[in-house]
């Protein structure tokens, strides 16, 4: 809704900055243009669904992070210096990490829209309250008896060209001087109008007759239904009070243009004002001859014989409404597939291509950086649907593999996500807090597991974590203990598909490098069961924290 308050703010804004450039000319032109862009205002909400958006290209972009190094944790064994294996899991395993607050956001948007419903509606019943009244009059209104009236308003409807069937009826209530309706018009008269002399009946019939034939009443009715929907935008209230405006003194223009005098006009139209002046008026949708805002500035038009009074013509209006259609639909187009939906599907997958499911999946993004969050089912799909056009993070979690993030734009044509996820990496930490005594042992190769009773199943994510074999304790340099100094060395390295611990290197070094030199042999000399994915062997990258603690 806001979008399109937009929208139609700058589209009632060319109205208004063009009838403001338009005051020279008449006021018939004036009343057209406002007419037309009302009108085209209220199809602004349809149109956006329509017309071909131009502001932006909607095609569907991923660009995946750089991934953070998630570690695989070994559990910590509370008696040993050592850890030794446990689950495999991945740092982000807990589930994803709460977006930052958007308190004020949603908070806003909470009480928006209930705001906004709550004044449309407000509006919408005022409105139909208003036409329930003109409907209760015309049902309680007698017919106008009087020969003159008949006979003056069937001269009027010939001038004019109005072949509609015109009702004239009396009020006996406070004085009214209203026309409504289209297919069948009325013209309301206050009972006073009896005693009316016949150049006053001419001028307001002239008047009234004038608003049907340029059909106000329509246009009246599309600018209130107008205001009731965008009940806060001041523009739109500025446009409906100028559109009432320039349609009275375009039928003041219509009475001259029938040979009234100006004074004449002005004389009669104020003796009816103050008739009116005893009277509270309640508020009607339809055009009123005698309104008190308006007065002043309608009787000076009518005594200023400079002023331009001529109709438009059927030229001038076919431009008029091609104009402003094209400049609507152009406003209209603008961000329209902003108001379309789109979604986001696809499949997770594991380094094997095989579907993975339970997997949660937590897209975030547009409007106000809302969170959605879903798991694939038993073959690897998910769903996001009814997302607005915009940009979004996709991430995805699952216990044992490198969480997956990437930014996306959702359009309205929606391309399918693969979301391969990888194995996550392992953890280890040690602590070494003595010298080695006695001669150093050979190592043994270690016996691997079988693992020919691995089954592997159309259904991926099926880790089997790596079981150490051997393990080698790094030496305390003995110069490095007896002095009492301590040391911290952070090692990567990557385990093979049998096993062997490869491509070891420090990272993060120690004060001294006996340290460093130390821990990295030790490592070297590790094994491992082979990391099964789906029964496949696998590598996986490890970090190993190493603390030199001399024994107090």
């Amino acid at each position: 809704m806001l979008d399109s308050a937009i929208k139609v703010s700058v589209i009632v804004t060319a109205a208004l900055v063009a009838t403001r450039f338009l005051r020279g000319r008449s006021a018939a032109l004036r009343h057209l243009v406002l007419a037309t862009a009302v009108g085209c205002a209220v199809m602004v909400p349809a149109l956006e669904s329509l017309v071909p958006a131009w502001d932006v290209s909607l095609s569907r972009m991923v660009r995946p992070e750089p991934e953070t190094q998630v570690t695989v944790a070994f559990t910590r064994s509370p008696t040993s210096s050592h850890t030794i294996p446990g689950a495999l899991l991945s740092e982000d395993s807990a589930g994803p990490g709460q977006a930052p607050s958007r308190g004020f956001v949603r908070a806003t948007g909470t009480w928006l829209f209930p705001l906004w419903i709550v004044g449309a509606a407000g509006s919408l019943l005022m409105l139909l309250a208003g036409l329930g009244r003109l409907a209760w009059l015309a049902s309680t209104a007698p017919p106008l008896e009087r020969a003159c009236w008949r006979a003056t308003a069937d001269a009027i409807a010939l001038e004019y060209g109005l072949r509609r069937p015109i009702r004239l009826l009396v009020s006996d209530r406070p004085p009214l001087l209203v026309t409504w309706g289209h297919r069948r018009p009325i013209v309301l008269v206050p009972s006073s109008a009896a005693s009316w002399p016949s150049d006053r009946v001419r001028i307001v019939l002239s008047h009234e007759l004038a608003h049907i034939q340029r059909r106000d009443w329509l246009m009246l009715i599309t600018a209130e239904l107008l205001r009731a929907l965008y009940w806060f935008n001041p523009l739109v209230w500025i446009a409906c009070r100028r559109l009432r405006l320039e349609a009275e003194q375009a039928c003041d223009d219509a009475v001259l243009r029938c040979g009234i005098e100006g004074p004449a006009y002005a004389s009669h139209l104020l003796d009816i004002a103050r008739s009116y002046g005893r009277h509270r008026r309640a508020w009607l949708p339809a055009p009123a001859m005698v309104r008190a805002t308006s007065l002043e500035r309608r009787v000076a038009a009518m005594l200023n014989p400079c002023l331009n009074r001529r109709p438009t013509s059927r030229a001038v209006r076919i431009a008029t409404i091609a104009v402003t259609a094209v400049l609507t639909a152009g406003v209209a187009g603008f961000g329209a597939a902003a108001q379309t939906f789109g979604s986001v599907s696809g499949s997770v997958v594991d380094a094997t291509n095989r579907p993975m499911s339970g997997t949660t999946l937590v897209l975030t993004g547009a409007p106000n950086q809302a969170k959605q969050e879903l798991r694939s089912d038993a073959s690897g799909h998910f769903e996001f649907v009814g997302l607005p056009v915009g940009e979004y993070r996709l991430e995805a979690f699952a216990a044992g593999f490198r969480p997956y993030r990437a930014q996306i734009v959702v359009g309205s044509r929606p391309a399918p996500e693969i979301v391969t996820l990888q194995v996550g990496s392992l953890m280890e930490t040690i602590t070494i807090s003595g010298v080695n005594v006695g001669p150093r042992r050979e190592l043994v190769e270690p016996t691997l597991p079988d693992s020919s009773g691995c089954v592997a199943t159309a259904e991926g994510g099926k880790i089997a974590q790596p079981i150490k074999l051997r393990d080698a304790r790094a030496a305390y340099p003995p110069l490095l203990y007896e002095t009492k100094i301590d040391g911290k060395v952070t090692l990567e390295a990557r385990i093979g598909t049998d096993g062997t611990p490869r491509e070891v290197r420090v990272v993060a070094p120690a004060q001294h490098p006996d340290f460093d030199a130390a821990a990295a042999d030790a490592v070297r000399q590790w094994r491992f069961s082979p990391t099964l994915l789906n029964c496949v062997p696998v590598e996986v990258s490890m970090t190993v924290y190493v603390n030199f603690v001399p024994r107090l």
